[in-house]
Protein backbone atom coordinates (compact mmCIF):
# COMPACT_ATOMS: atom_id res chain seq x y z
CA UNK A 1 0.00 0.00 0.00
CA UNK A 2 1.23 3.46 -0.91
CA UNK A 3 0.00 6.53 0.98
CA UNK A 4 0.98 10.00 -0.16
CA UNK A 5 0.10 12.67 2.38
CA UNK A 6 1.69 15.34 0.22
CA UNK A 7 -0.57 14.61 -2.76
CA UNK A 8 -3.42 13.01 -0.78
CA UNK A 9 -3.70 9.77 -2.71
CA UNK A 10 -3.49 6.08 -1.79
CA UNK A 11 -2.81 2.95 -3.78
CA UNK A 12 -4.29 -0.19 -2.21
CA UNK A 13 -2.27 -3.23 -3.23
CA UNK A 14 -4.58 -6.18 -3.94
CA UNK A 15 -2.51 -9.38 -4.06
CA UNK A 16 -1.64 -10.70 -7.54
CA UNK A 17 -3.21 -7.76 -9.38
CA UNK A 18 -0.15 -6.02 -10.89
CA UNK A 19 0.33 -4.13 -7.63
CA UNK A 20 4.10 -4.54 -7.54
CA UNK A 21 4.46 -2.92 -10.97
CA UNK A 22 2.34 0.03 -9.89
CA UNK A 23 4.10 0.35 -6.56
CA UNK A 24 7.52 0.52 -8.17
CA UNK A 25 6.35 3.42 -10.31
CA UNK A 26 4.91 5.47 -7.46
CA UNK A 27 6.83 4.46 -4.33
CA UNK A 28 8.78 7.74 -4.44
CA UNK A 29 5.54 9.41 -3.32
CA UNK A 30 5.01 7.07 -0.35
CA UNK A 31 5.01 8.98 2.92
CA UNK A 32 4.79 5.88 5.18
CA UNK A 33 8.52 5.16 4.85
CA UNK A 34 7.76 1.81 3.26
CA UNK A 35 5.74 0.63 6.27
CA UNK A 36 3.27 -1.19 4.00
CA UNK A 37 5.63 -2.51 1.34
CA UNK A 38 7.83 -5.64 1.39
CA UNK A 39 7.03 -6.51 5.03
CA UNK A 40 5.95 -9.79 6.59
CA UNK A 41 6.48 -9.26 10.31
CA UNK A 42 4.99 -9.95 13.73
CA UNK A 43 2.12 -7.71 14.81
CA UNK A 44 1.35 -7.33 18.53
CA UNK A 45 -2.26 -8.49 18.15
CA UNK A 46 -2.56 -10.14 14.75
CA UNK A 47 0.58 -12.24 14.92
CA UNK A 48 2.53 -12.77 11.70
CA UNK A 49 1.18 -10.21 9.23
CA UNK A 50 1.80 -9.43 5.57
CA UNK A 51 1.84 -5.63 5.80
CA UNK A 52 1.72 -5.31 2.01
CA UNK A 53 -1.78 -6.77 1.70
CA UNK A 54 -4.05 -5.68 4.55
CA UNK A 55 -7.82 -5.92 3.90
CA UNK A 56 -9.77 -2.77 4.69
CA UNK A 57 -11.71 -4.18 7.65
CA UNK A 58 -8.42 -5.15 9.32
CA UNK A 59 -6.86 -1.81 8.39
CA UNK A 60 -9.76 0.01 10.05
CA UNK A 61 -9.44 -1.94 13.32
CA UNK A 62 -5.66 -1.98 13.70
CA UNK A 63 -4.41 0.93 11.58
CA UNK A 64 -7.18 3.54 11.94
CA UNK A 65 -5.09 6.51 10.83
CA UNK A 66 -4.10 4.81 7.57
CA UNK A 67 -7.66 3.61 7.04
CA UNK A 68 -9.00 7.15 7.32
CA UNK A 69 -6.51 8.25 4.69
CA UNK A 70 -7.60 5.49 2.30
CA UNK A 71 -11.18 6.56 2.91
CA UNK A 72 -10.59 10.30 2.58
CA UNK A 73 -7.79 10.58 -0.01
CA UNK A 74 -8.10 9.84 -3.74
CA UNK A 75 -7.75 6.05 -3.72
CA UNK A 76 -6.76 3.58 -6.43
CA UNK A 77 -6.60 -0.19 -6.89
CA UNK A 78 -6.23 -2.75 -9.68
CA UNK A 79 -8.53 -5.76 -10.06
CA UNK A 80 -8.02 -8.96 -12.03
CA UNK A 81 -10.06 -11.80 -13.47
CA UNK A 82 -10.33 -14.26 -10.54
CA UNK A 83 -9.87 -17.24 -12.87
CA UNK A 84 -6.48 -15.82 -13.96
CA UNK A 85 -5.57 -14.59 -10.49
CA UNK A 86 -6.06 -17.96 -8.77
CA UNK A 87 -3.15 -19.78 -10.51
CA UNK A 88 -0.94 -16.75 -9.88
CA UNK A 89 -1.86 -16.83 -6.19
CA UNK A 90 -0.90 -20.49 -6.00
CA UNK A 91 2.40 -19.84 -7.76
CA UNK A 92 3.20 -17.06 -5.26
CA UNK A 93 2.50 -19.33 -2.28
CA UNK A 94 4.72 -22.05 -3.72
CA UNK A 95 7.51 -19.55 -4.37
CA UNK A 96 7.38 -17.75 -1.01
CA UNK A 97 6.54 -20.58 1.38
CA UNK A 98 7.77 -23.75 -0.30
CA UNK A 99 10.92 -22.30 -1.84
CA UNK A 100 10.06 -23.64 -5.29
CA UNK A 101 8.73 -22.41 -8.61
CA UNK A 102 6.09 -23.84 -10.91
CA UNK A 103 8.74 -24.75 -13.46
CA UNK A 104 10.29 -27.13 -10.93
CA UNK A 105 7.04 -28.93 -10.10
CA UNK A 106 5.34 -31.78 -11.87
CA UNK A 107 1.61 -31.63 -12.57
CA UNK A 108 1.12 -34.06 -9.70
CA UNK A 109 2.94 -31.72 -7.32
CA UNK A 110 0.96 -28.73 -8.57
CA UNK A 111 -2.29 -30.62 -8.02
CA UNK A 112 -1.21 -31.46 -4.47
CA UNK A 113 -0.49 -27.80 -3.69
CA UNK A 114 -3.75 -26.85 -5.36
CA UNK A 115 -5.70 -29.28 -3.19
CA UNK A 116 -3.98 -27.93 -0.06
CA UNK A 117 -4.96 -24.36 -0.94
CA UNK A 118 -8.57 -25.18 -1.79
CA UNK A 119 -8.97 -27.26 1.37
CA UNK A 120 -7.60 -24.42 3.53
CA UNK A 121 -9.74 -21.77 1.87
CA UNK A 122 -12.84 -23.93 2.14
CA UNK A 123 -12.29 -24.44 5.87
CA UNK A 124 -11.62 -20.77 6.55
CA UNK A 125 -14.49 -19.14 4.71
CA UNK A 126 -15.50 -15.77 6.07
CA UNK A 127 -12.11 -14.98 7.62
CA UNK A 128 -11.43 -11.26 7.38
CA UNK A 129 -7.68 -11.90 7.23
CA UNK A 130 -5.95 -14.97 5.86
CA UNK A 131 -2.48 -15.84 7.21
CA UNK A 132 0.54 -14.65 5.18
CA UNK A 133 0.97 -18.04 3.52
CA UNK A 134 -2.51 -17.69 1.99
CA UNK A 135 -2.91 -13.91 1.81
CA UNK A 136 -2.55 -13.94 -1.98
CA UNK A 137 -5.88 -15.78 -2.10
CA UNK A 138 -7.69 -13.08 -0.08
CA UNK A 139 -10.78 -11.82 -1.87
CA UNK A 140 -10.32 -8.69 -3.98
CA UNK A 141 -13.57 -7.24 -2.67
CA UNK A 142 -12.10 -7.05 0.86
CA UNK A 143 -9.63 -4.45 -0.44
CA UNK A 144 -12.31 -2.33 -2.07
CA UNK A 145 -15.33 -2.55 0.26
CA UNK A 146 -15.70 -2.41 4.02
CA UNK A 147 -18.92 -3.01 5.89
CA UNK A 148 -20.83 -3.02 2.61
CA UNK A 149 -19.49 0.44 1.69
CA UNK A 150 -17.26 1.12 -1.31
CA UNK A 151 -14.08 2.72 0.05
CA UNK A 152 -11.60 2.61 -2.84
CA UNK A 153 -13.04 4.88 -5.49
CA UNK A 154 -10.87 4.37 -8.58
CA UNK A 155 -10.61 0.83 -9.93
CA UNK A 156 -8.80 -0.38 -13.04
CA UNK A 157 -8.34 -3.78 -14.66
CA UNK A 158 -4.79 -5.14 -15.01
CA UNK A 159 -4.70 -4.38 -18.72
CA UNK A 160 -5.38 -0.69 -17.98
CA UNK A 161 -2.60 -0.02 -15.49
CA UNK A 162 -1.21 2.67 -17.79
CA UNK A 163 -4.49 4.57 -17.43
CA UNK A 164 -4.24 4.34 -13.65
CA UNK A 165 -0.73 5.80 -13.81
CA UNK A 166 -1.98 8.55 -16.12
CA UNK A 167 -4.51 9.49 -13.46
CA UNK A 168 -1.90 9.48 -10.68
CA UNK A 169 0.35 11.62 -12.85
CA UNK A 170 -2.47 14.13 -13.00
CA UNK A 171 -2.72 14.06 -9.20
CA UNK A 172 1.02 14.59 -8.59
CA UNK A 173 1.60 16.81 -11.62
CA UNK A 174 4.61 14.98 -13.03
CA UNK A 175 5.62 12.05 -15.21
CA UNK A 176 7.24 8.91 -13.79
CA UNK A 177 10.80 8.18 -14.87
CA UNK A 178 10.18 4.41 -14.64
CA UNK A 179 6.94 4.62 -16.58
CA UNK A 180 8.13 2.55 -19.54
CA UNK A 181 8.67 -0.39 -17.20
CA UNK A 182 5.41 -0.14 -15.31
CA UNK A 183 3.09 -2.08 -17.58
CA UNK A 184 5.58 -4.80 -18.54
CA UNK A 185 4.37 -8.26 -17.63
CA UNK A 186 6.79 -11.16 -17.77
CA UNK A 187 5.53 -14.36 -19.29
CA UNK A 188 6.51 -17.41 -17.29
CA UNK A 189 7.99 -20.30 -19.19
CA UNK A 190 8.35 -23.77 -17.67
CA UNK A 191 9.86 -27.10 -18.61
CA UNK A 192 7.64 -29.14 -20.88
CA UNK A 193 7.67 -32.04 -18.39
CA UNK A 194 9.50 -33.31 -15.32
CA UNK A 195 11.40 -35.76 -17.54
CA UNK A 196 12.62 -32.96 -19.82
CA UNK A 197 13.63 -30.92 -16.78
CA UNK A 198 15.68 -33.81 -15.35
CA UNK A 199 17.44 -34.45 -18.65
CA UNK A 200 18.29 -30.77 -19.13
CA UNK A 201 19.59 -30.44 -15.56
CA UNK A 202 21.79 -33.50 -16.02
CA UNK A 203 23.20 -32.26 -19.33
CA UNK A 204 23.39 -28.57 -18.46
CA UNK A 205 27.21 -28.44 -18.12
CA UNK A 206 27.63 -29.90 -21.62
CA UNK A 207 24.82 -27.82 -23.11
CA UNK A 208 26.24 -24.58 -21.78
CA UNK A 209 29.60 -25.33 -23.38
CA UNK A 210 28.67 -26.80 -26.76
CA UNK A 211 25.19 -25.65 -27.79
CA UNK A 212 26.26 -22.05 -28.43
CA UNK A 213 29.22 -23.17 -30.49
CA UNK A 214 27.56 -25.87 -32.60
CA UNK A 215 24.04 -24.60 -33.20
CA UNK A 216 22.74 -21.54 -34.98
CA UNK A 217 20.40 -19.13 -33.20
CA UNK A 218 17.51 -20.58 -35.19
CA UNK A 219 18.41 -24.11 -34.07
CA UNK A 220 18.76 -22.96 -30.46
CA UNK A 221 15.34 -21.33 -30.62
CA UNK A 222 13.86 -24.56 -31.96
CA UNK A 223 15.52 -26.49 -29.12
CA UNK A 224 14.06 -24.10 -26.57
CA UNK A 225 10.66 -24.76 -28.11
CA UNK A 226 11.05 -28.47 -27.38
CA UNK A 227 12.26 -27.85 -23.83
CA UNK A 228 10.00 -25.02 -22.62
CA UNK A 229 6.37 -24.03 -22.91
CA UNK A 230 4.48 -21.03 -21.50
CA UNK A 231 3.54 -21.74 -17.90
CA UNK A 232 -0.15 -21.34 -18.63
CA UNK A 233 -0.02 -23.90 -21.44
CA UNK A 234 1.58 -26.58 -19.30
CA UNK A 235 -0.90 -26.19 -16.47
CA UNK A 236 -4.04 -25.51 -18.48
CA UNK A 237 -5.32 -28.99 -17.76
CA UNK A 238 -4.90 -28.43 -14.03
CA UNK A 239 -6.41 -24.98 -13.64
CA UNK A 240 -9.12 -25.34 -16.27
CA UNK A 241 -10.51 -28.53 -14.80
CA UNK A 242 -14.18 -28.42 -13.76
CA UNK A 243 -13.07 -28.95 -10.15
CA UNK A 244 -10.99 -25.77 -10.08
CA UNK A 245 -13.34 -23.67 -12.21
CA UNK A 246 -16.25 -24.64 -9.99
CA UNK A 247 -14.39 -23.72 -6.82
CA UNK A 248 -13.15 -20.37 -8.15
CA UNK A 249 -16.56 -19.53 -9.58
CA UNK A 250 -18.28 -20.16 -6.26
CA UNK A 251 -15.63 -18.98 -3.78
CA UNK A 252 -14.87 -15.75 -5.67
CA UNK A 253 -18.37 -15.04 -6.97
CA UNK A 254 -18.33 -11.49 -5.58
CA UNK A 255 -14.88 -10.83 -7.05
CA UNK A 256 -16.11 -12.07 -10.43
CA UNK A 257 -19.02 -9.65 -10.28
CA UNK A 258 -16.68 -6.80 -9.28
CA UNK A 259 -14.22 -7.58 -12.07
CA UNK A 260 -16.99 -7.71 -14.65
CA UNK A 261 -18.38 -4.42 -13.41
CA UNK A 262 -15.00 -2.72 -13.72
CA UNK A 263 -14.21 -4.49 -17.00
CA UNK A 264 -17.33 -3.22 -18.69
CA UNK A 265 -15.99 0.31 -18.47
CA UNK A 266 -12.26 -0.42 -18.15
CA UNK A 267 -12.19 1.72 -15.02
CA UNK A 268 -14.74 2.39 -12.31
Amino acid sequence: MIISDNYRFCFVHIPKCAGTSVRRSIEAFDDTGGAFTKRVEEHDILGLLDYVHIPLSVLERHFPLEYRKVRDYTSFAVVRDPFARFPSSLAQRIKMYKGKTLQNLSKKEVRRSLDEAICFLDKNRGESLLPPEFIHFQSQKSYVYNGGQRIVRNLYTVDRVSELLNRIEEVVGEKFLSRSQSSHQNKTIVYRSALVRNVVMALRPLLSVYVGRLLSERARAAMRGYIYVPGGDKLDGVFKSEYVKSFVGEYYSQDIALFRQVGETGAL
